[in-house]
């Protein structure tokens, strides 16, 4: 399979078919067991940045969950957290987190944020990196379609490419291919403006 460069991809297909699988090889996180992959980019925040169904969110405040991986407090960079917190609808973070500043447990974070303001919080961290490529593992599987489509329109503005897994259709619109794995195993690929 090979993914053309410049290009929002889609992979879709039944559960336990290895969506998931591909994508964190192509990530990096998983390593491959036979055949060889080659990726322009590293994941991290300045090549791919892996966004999972479930976020992963560190000890900290709201700050170091949008700004992680990095560990140090950078400046100037306010007006531009501000900006997608609303953009995505999360200003009520700001008071629920005392702030941008205020730590917090990790454990806090799962109970503080629903599904859906998991998912949208780190597309804010997404949005703050701005990397050329998005692996979005069901990234939106707990948004709502509009939610979805205000994130999907910000990555087109900022110019950040994605490959997604999901399952919904209103994904189409926002992606050129789909790779759709069958019960067998075969990948069919399919150009999505011809849906």
């Amino acid at each position: 399979m090979k993914f053309p460069i410049n290009s929002n991809i889609l992979i879709t297909g039944d559960s336990g078919k290895g969506k998931t699988s591909l994508l964190r090889c192509v990530a990096g996180l998983w390593n491959l067991r036979y055949g060889f992959l080659r990726c322009k980019y590293d994941c991290g925040h300045r090549g791919m940045l892996f966004l999972p169904q479930k976020p992963f969110f560190t000890e900290g405040s709201l700050r170091d969950q949008i700004i992680y991986p990095i560990a140090r407090k950078l400046s100037q960079i306010d007006k531009d957290i501000l900006y997608y917190l609303e953009k995505l609808d999360l200003n009520n973070l700001l008071e629920k987190c005392n702030g941008l500043d205020s730590n917090m447990q990790q454990s806090d974070w799962y109970d503080i944020l629903s599904p859906g303001e998991g998912q949208r919080l780190s597309f804010v961290r997404l949005f703050f990196h701005k990397p050329p490529i998005a692996l979005l593992d069901e990234a939106t599987s707990q948004i709502g379609e509009e939610a979805e489509r205000v994130i999907y329109k910000l990555c087109r503005e900022k110019e950040i490419n994605f490959i997604s897994v999901g399952h919904r259709k209103s994904l189409y619109e926002f992606h050129d291919i789909r790779f759709h794995i069958e019960k067998n195993g075969e990948i069919i690929r399919k150009e999505l403006f011809d849906v």
